[in-house]
């Protein structure tokens, strides 16, 4: 399988998850959600691919924002999420979505 649609599947994933979280609010759910990003990430940095270097900001935004949920999670005490770290977290889980929407849209997915 080449880069690009290894890339796509990835894609496919992350939006599967998001969904799952969206709908559950399953934190548990964020594990699987990073190793999809670092791949994604990883497919995309890597590749010689012209439309995955045309992906590159939105990879970047989707990697930053997981980023900051890790950091806001980290912050949370406690086994429950606390109000304020439930809407931090699905403001930036609602910014990895608008960048994978993006992403699917530069590939005529959508």
């Amino acid at each position: 399988m080449g880069d690009l649609e290894e890339f796509v599947k990835c894609l496919l994933q992350l939006n599967k998850q998001l969904v799952g979280i969206f709908k559950t609010g399953n934190a548990a759910l964020l594990k699987d959600m990073n190793r999809t990003i670092q791949k994604m990430c990883d497919i995309q940095r890597k590749s010689s691919e012209f439309l995955l270097g045309q992906v590159a900001d939105e990879c970047k935004i989707i990697g930053e924002n997981f980023n900051h949920i890790v950091i806001v999670m980290q912050t949370n005490e406690g086994e429950t999420m606390e109000e304020s770290t439930q809407k931090a977290v699905n403001h930036f889980l609602h910014i990895i979505n608008d960048a994978s929407v993006m992403i699917a849209k530069k590939f005529q997915l959508v």
